[in-house]
């Protein structure tokens, strides 16, 4: 909780700051699927901190967006990093199987098959720190 909740409320209060008084700027938080859906009964103060993440994230932007401030939230899933390979063999510890199988479970519930990279986040972060498009 005191890195992916609270750290993340400092950091946006001290930003927030400076880009009200600039009346621009961009805010994103790394949240995660675990979010959205307790990806895990194994894990659930990470799953609460990251829901933290969403709830203060829609806060603040709804606070905000009329001070020219857009503040959004990334939510990945699996991310193939070296964290998601000791995120794999803990599972794989606790469930008592291997971390190959354990992968093999996770990716059959990802409808497109494929684990995300660190540049897919990038991307998405980008888009969203970029200039507003007009539709």
């Amino acid at each position: 909780m005191q890195v992916n909740a609270k750290a993340v409320y400092f950091c946006c209060q001290l930003a927030l700051q400076h880009m009200v008084a600039q009346q621009h700027g961009r805010v994103v938080n790394i949240a995660s699927i675990a979010g959205k859906t307790a990806s895990t009964p194994y894990h659930p103060i990470y799953n609460v901190s990251k829901a933290a993440v969403l709830a203060m994230t829609k806060t603040f932007a709804l606070a905000y967006a009329d001070k020219g401030v857009r503040v959004n939230a990334v939510c990945p899933g699996i991310i193939e990093t070296p964290m998601q390979d000791v995120v794999d063999r803990e599972f794989a510890r606790v469930a008592h199987t291997q971390p190959e199988q354990i992968r093999a479970e996770r990716m059959g519930r990802i409808p497109m098959q494929r684990i995300g990279s660190p540049e897919d986040v990038a991307d998405v972060v980008s888009f969203l720190v970029g200039p507003i498009r007009a539709i």
